[in-house]
């Protein structure tokens, strides 16, 4: 681990001891479930259990500033760092747990990768794996499913931003996505089912050998190391149609001008196909030996096929009984192996570059090869060739081509003047990434386009400026080095490359088997010259679809087919219409019967309800009359009653009146009396409370006379016995000292 120190200096740390270095460490990452949590995960190691033969690999988790666990990060050297102060730095990591991991046969562990509940792993033999926290701190991860997919190997997982999907790139170059929210409702059965291309037809597998676009529809045609051949819809960017020639090994390709037929170079033989909707179908089959360039015409009535040293030129329509393809043109001349081919606009003039360092142009008319062109002859191999025919415009023709050796030539000369030709040579460095190895000339005819050996595209003005070539330099492919002959090592970038009709597409293919797509946009002064890349559909004829009389049959005789099942639905529609309109007719009057029974019987029963309801009403009625009688009867008597119970008591409150009356005059009577009396008996007590005051102050103030005398009578005691007390005391002090004295006399 790397950590940043003071002044932005990088230290690095061990994270785990000298024992578990020996592991092979594949992949690593930080978790976003655990902020401060990093996991990395091992290859894994042969073991032997009951099921059979496994591997067991481990996942470690390290956390900044953790507690060290059952993974062993104890002072035996599970900490990082050593016993000093690199174990308490800022951003130490500890291992906290190790988790193991059981993988089935010879499956290892490639990639891990975090999502926010924890995280995914992926392996070889399509092995998958889900891990989401919890908050068991002793295992802090749980293990939610596991499953292994085919034979897929992945490489690299990675989850988007709502945990809802996982894409994962396989070893086959597949981009497989899987729904990871609702993983726990998926059995391992339905595995092959979750896992969809998100691209169908994916990707080739290994070297892109051959590319070729199509000038009347969006589609661009490439031929893998693989032994596919795929067709791309580059506005609809998706694979259209996938076809493998698993007993035969295709080398090169060319696509029609019209998107409906194209041709494939093989070891031993061409072969035309019709470009139909789900598969290619083959057209004319052609025995070609070696043929490794095809070039379709810019009319589609030609295509030229370089074979060893030759170029030959064959007719598209017309057909042979002998060679099936009606062979028009041999040039032979080269004395290399032809590497590139160039057709001229009006189909007149074909260039051909080989291996043996030459150019050569052949006119189609004549019938001769054309000597403007062998100034770019050299002793050396060319790899690319582009082309500027002269118009009326400009009467100017311009070849130019590349070779390994760093170099790249530009001949130009004039249509209708002799010795007008200028040839340029432009030094491309001695750098082998810098060795181009592509050319593509843009419509428009002012730029140049070139791939390297490195993966990189470089762009130029058209024509070449030879003190200044290079505009721009874009990495684009990531180069693939083996070794040559004698040890050298050899370095594959960009393949092929080609320019769309509308100049807003630069299509690239390359030996890691990727295919580039860089929009083009020219900036004049800070400002963007086209509003948008999107081409314009009207340069395509998107209407056209190839369909072959075989399936125009099959799908007749399916429709008719569908058709007669079609009308047997319908009449067994009908007559089970009918049966269910008799049935329904049927149960409907059995329905209405009952229903007419049933409303009778409840007739009859409402009458004898009515009849005994109102027979209950009479007898109701009686009764309230009854009880109405009976209540005013008791309501006179209970009126008589009260009256004369009222009479008796108003009788007995007059009398208690009286009473009260005669009560409170006696008691009026005798509380002024009684006051009388305590008015009496107050001023006695205040007369005798006033004498007892006066005789007690003339006692307090005959105490007062009798202390001040004793007190000084005590004062003049006191005085007298100190002086008697100081007499006595002074007499002493001198019969001490008379003491004294004598004795120091009788001493000395």
């Amino acid at each position: 681990m790397w950590a940043v120190m003071g002044g932005n200096a990088l230290k690095q740390t061990a994270m785990v001891s000298q024992a578990q270095e020996q592991e092979n460490y594949v992949d690593h990452c930080w978790l976003k479930s655990s902020t401060d949590t990093v996991a990395c995960v091992t290859e894994g190691t042969s073991i032997t259990t009951a099921q059979g033969a496994s591997r067991g690999a481990s996942i470690l988790l390290f956390r900044q500033g953790g507690v060290a666990g059952e993974a062993g990060a104890s002072s035996k050297g599970g900490k990082m760092g050593d016993k000093g102060g690199d174990k308490n730095a800022a951003g130490a990591l500890e291992l906290v747990k190790k988790i193991p991991v059981l993988l089935r046969g010879k499956t290892r562990l490639e990639c891990i990768a975090n999502y926010g509940k924890g995280f995914i792993l992926g392996g070889t033999n399509g092995f998958f794996s889900v891990y989401e926290k919890t908050d068991d701190r002793k295992d802090p991860f749980m293990l939610i499913k596991t499953f292994y997919y085919k034979t897929e190997s992945f490489y690299s997982i990675c989850a988007n931003f709502n945990d809802e999907q996982v894409v994962a790139f396989s070893k086959t170059q597949r981009l497989l996505s899987f729904p990871l929210g609702s993983i726990d409702m998926i059995d391992e059965s339905e595995v092959e089912d979750n896992f969809l291309d998100v691209s169908p037809g994916g990707l080739h597998q290994g070297s892109i050998i051959d590319m070729d676009l199509c000038m009347q529809k969006p589609l661009l045609v490439t031929v893998g190391a693989d032994r596919t051949v795929r067709i791309y819809n580059y506005v609809k960017w998706n694979c259209e149609l996938v076809q493998d020639f698993t007993n035969d090994e295709p080398t090169c390709v060319a696509f029609h001008p019209n998107g409906l037929q194209l041709i494939l170079g093989f070891n031993e033989r061409i072969r035309m196909y019709n470009c139909m909707r789900d598969e290619l179908k083959l057209f004319r089959d052609m025995p070609l030996k070696g043929c490794r360039e095809l070039k379709f015409s810019s009319g589609g009535q030609y295509f030229a096929a370089a074979v060893g040293y030759s170029v030959s030129v064959y007719s598209t329509n017309a057909y042979n009984s002998q060679t099936i393809f009606q062979q028009l043109y041999t040039f032979t001349g080269h004395i290399g192996p032809v590497k590139r081919l160039l057709w001229s606009p009006d189909d007149l003039v074909l260039y051909s570059a080989g291996m043996d360092g030459n150019v050569y142009g052949w006119d189609l008319v004549k019938n001769t090869r054309l000597d403007d062109a062998n100034l770019l002859n050299r002793p050396t191999s060319y790899t690319g060739l582009v082309a500027e025919f002269s118009t009326k415009e400009s009467k100017y023709n311009r070849v130019a081509a590349c070779s390994p050796d760093g170099y790249m030539v530009e001949l130009s000369w004039h249509e209708d003047k002799r010795d007008s030709h200028v040839l340029k040579t432009i030094d491309c460095g001695e750098n082998p990434a810098d060795t181009i190895t592509a050319l593509a000339l843009s419509n428009n005819k002012k730029f140049l386009f070139m791939g390297t050996a490195g993966g990189n595209v470089k762009t130029c003005d058209w024509p070449l400026d030879s003190e200044k070539p290079i505009m721009k330099t874009y990495s684009v492919h990531q180069p693939i080095t083996h070794s040559g002959a004698g040890g050298t090592e050899i370095m594959k970038g960009i393949i092929s490359i080609s320019v769309s009709q509308d100049d807003n597409y630069l299509f690239t293919t390359a030996a890691d088997g990727s295919i580039f797509v860089l929009g083009m946009q020219v900036v004049v002064r800070g400002l963007e010259t086209k509003a948008t890349l999107d081409p314009d559909m009207r340069m395509f004829n998107n209407d056209a679809v190839l369909v072959s009389i075989d399936e125009v049959d099959e799908r007749t005789e399916q429709i008719i087919e569908l058709t007669k099942k079609l009308e047997e639905l319908k009449n067994e529609n009908e007559m089970a219409l009918h049966m269910k309109d008799m049935d329904w007719q049927a149960e409907l009057k059995a329905i209405s019967e009952e229903r007419d029974s049933i409303i009778q019987s409840e007739r009859t029963k409402y009458s004898l309800l009515q009849e005994k309801f109102d027979s209950t009403v009479r007898k109701h009625n009686e009764e309230v009359e009854l009880k109405d009688a009976y209540r005013v009867q008791v309501v006179q008597e209970n009126e008589n009653q009260y009256e004369h119970k009222l009479a008796v008591e108003m009788e007995r409150f007059d009398r208690l009146a009286e009473e009260i009356e005669a009560m409170q005059q006696k008691c009026e009577g005798l509380l002024e009396a009684q006051a009388a009396d305590h008015e009496r008996h107050t001023r006695q007590i205040e007369q005798k409370a006033s004498k007892t005051e006066k005789l007690l102050a003339m006692q307090i103030s005959r105490m007062k006379d009798d202390m001040e005398h004793n007190e000084a009578m005590y004062r003049e005691v006191l005085d007298q016995q100190e002086a008697e007390y100081e007499t006595e005391l002074q007499k002493l002090m001198s019969v001490a000292e008379s003491d004294l004295i004598g004795e120091q006399e009788s001493t000395r």
